[in-house]
């Protein structure tokens, strides 16, 4: 590999995987109840949290830990490109998660509308997941 290869690898490498980074790292309350969230893979994930969007640093399996117990706000920064199309959306949703649960973060874009989802992560079912019951829009992270 050629030396300015290197020199552009990371730029790019940051504009398929969401573009500029999102904000601070998102640091969890002490003594919070926790679960577990699948952050979306080729995105930016954040939660808000102290009025600002935060960013997550997944573990080596892709989760990060977040209070669980009361309602968060999370979402993803997206930027891509398709044939003459160029993609770059923020859409969020709010949940409640339990502690000790894990969940999996999703989003889809259609019809030029990108869409967030969060499933509960499960074992009675053959496709691992379920819906959330208390998922609600995002809103703004203020």
């Amino acid at each position: 590999m050629s030396p300015g290869a290197v020199r552009l690898g990371l730029p790019f490498a940051l504009t398929i995987l969401g573009g500029c980074p999102v904000g601070p790292r998102y640091e969890l309350p002490l003594h919070s109840e926790t679960a577990k969230l699948k952050v979306a893979s080729l995105t930016q994930s954040w939660i808000c949290a102290q009025g600002a969007k935060r960013s997550f640093s997944p573990d080596k399996d892709g989760y990060a830990t977040i209070r669980a117990g009361e309602r968060v706000i999370v979402g993803v920064q997206y930027s891509g490109q398709g044939y003459n199309v160029t993609y770059s959306c923020d859409p969020s949703v709010s949940f409640i998660p339990w502690a000790g649960e894990s969940y999996y973060q999703d989003f889809q874009i259609e019809a030029e509308k990108c869409t967030a989802i969060i499933y509960r992560e499960v074992r009675t079912n053959p496709v691992g997941l379920d819906f959330v019951s208390n998922l609600d829009k995002g809103g703004s992270c203020k």
